[in-house]
């Protein structure tokens, strides 16, 4: 019951009460009453890196509402989002939110890139797939996919059509796996005519 300033009667109310903490309840002795009565139906939530199937849903969320906050509109590529996935995430869901708003802020394109994201997300990426539980396949074999793409590319020096033969996928579905992956274009020359290289052009 909740008693108005300057009341006189007493007002019943009904409400739940959801609390969290990042600390182990157990520990909290010094807080023992109000652990008591708060402590009737318990939920353990493990960190972001024992359940990455939540990091995509986690990431639209934070995005849509950072988008609505900041008034930038930007996505996140495919091979970006792969990244994230396998990123331990030490400072569990709030460094999450924190780098989203930081990507927007500095997004120049509509759509953020796996090399836009900082170099701590994308260093040891081959090491940290290898120490995954061998439950999470899907971040395993993304990451082994890649690597063979960036090898096969490697190998016949940049050429795209030879590395699609190599790895035995159809130049649609090579370049399709190039965009997922976030993996760069090799860079071209540019061409130059011989009308206008007898120009001096």
């Amino acid at each position: 019951r909740v008693m108005r300033i300057g009341g006189v009667t007493p007002i019943p109310v009904t409400f739940s009460v959801i609390a969290a903490t990042n600390r182990d309840p157990e520990t909290l002795a010094a807080h023992r009453d109000l652990l008591d009565r708060l402590d009737v139906v318990r939920i353990e939530i493990p960190s972001l890196r024992e359940r990455r199937e939540d990091i995509p849903v986690l990431v639209e969320y934070f995005l849509e509402r950072k988008r609505r906050e900041l008034g930038e509109v930007a996505s996140l590529s495919t091979g970006a989002l792969q990244l994230f996935k396998s990123y331990h995430w030490p400072g569990n869901v709030r460094e999450l939110l924190s780098l989203v708003e930081r990507l927007l802020l500095a997004a120049s394109r509509s759509v953020i890139e796996a090399q836009d994201l900082p170099p701590y997300l994308t260093a040891g990426v081959a090491e940290r797939a290898a120490s995954l539980p061998a439950f999470d396949m899907e971040t395993v074999i993304a990451e082994a996919e890649r690597r063979a793409l960036e090898r096969a590319l490697r190998q016949v020096h940049g050429n795209r059509n030879k590395a699609a033969q190599l790895v035995g996928l159809s130049r649609a579905s090579f370049y399709r796996k190039l965009k997922i992956y976030g993996l760069t274009e090799p860079k071209t020359k540019k061409n130059i005519s011989p009308i206008s290289r007898r120009q001096g052009n």
